[in-house]
């Protein structure tokens, strides 16, 4: 609960997380970026003041099965500026946002 991200995490290739409870962040919830092969399921996210998940610089992406309440900016952000071809392989699905 708090804190500025709940999971923060570069170059992390193969990350999963999965069925975390997460609330009240002053920035993002959850904030992956340069990894490939990412995993983002099952979590519960309460209030953060940012993005619930924002994936930047990543390809192979797969968010299902959120459920993201009271985010200050976006449920769900991924953004490919900066990579050197375009992010594949990713798949947004089931997840709730509120």
């Amino acid at each position: 609960q708090g804190g500025l991200q709940a999971v923060k995490a570069d170059a992390a290739d193969g990350l999963t997380v999965r069925d975390c409870t997460m609330s009240a962040q002053t920035g993002t919830a959850i904030s992956v970026s340069d990894t490939d092969g990412v995993t983002i399921d099952g979590n519960a996210i309460d209030g953060p003041a940012g993005r619930g998940i924002l994936v930047q610089r990543s390809t192979m992406v797969h968010i299902a099965d959120n459920e993201i309440t009271s985010a200050g900016e976006w449920g769900i952000q991924l953004d490919a500026t900066g990579l050197a071809a375009a992010s594949t392989g990713n798949q947004i699905s089931g997840n709730t946002i509120a």
